[in-house]
C-alpha cells in the first residue's frame, strides 16, 4: 500500500524565498527519487508531503523521517500518514 506522510516543521526566522523553497524541493525530490514530494509553506511552518509507496504505515513514517532529517537537518513537531489516494 502507498502511504502520504505529512511533516510539519517550525520555521525560525523569516521564511524562505521562492528560489530558497525550490531548492528545497530539488533536495527533497533528489533524497526521494521515488516518491511523490512537495513543499507547503505556511506562517510559522513548512509542511513536507512524501508519498510513500509499498511500505507498511510505520515503515513509510520512518523512511519518509530519515528524507526529511536529511534536507531539512532537524525533526518534524508534528507527523500525520494516511493512504495515499491515486487518482
Amino acid at each position: 500500500m502507498d502511504y502520504r506522510v505529512i511533516q510539519e516543521f517550525k520555521l525560525k526566522g523569516d521564511p524562505p524565498t521562492q528560489d530558497q523553497l525550490d531548492r528545497l524541493r530539488q533536495r527533497l525530490a533528489a533524497a526521494a527519487p521515488d516518491s511523490d514530494s512537495d513543499i507547503e509553506l505556511g506562517v510559522g511552518r513548512i509542511r513536507v508531503l512524501l508519498t510513500i509507496g509499498g511500505a507498511e504505515a510505520e515503515l513509510a513514517v520512518s523512511h519518509a523521517q530519515r528524507v526529511a532529517s536529511t534536507v531539512f537537518g532537524g525533526t518534524p513537531a508534528h507527523v500525520q500518514v494516511e493512504p495515499a489516494n491515486h487518482v
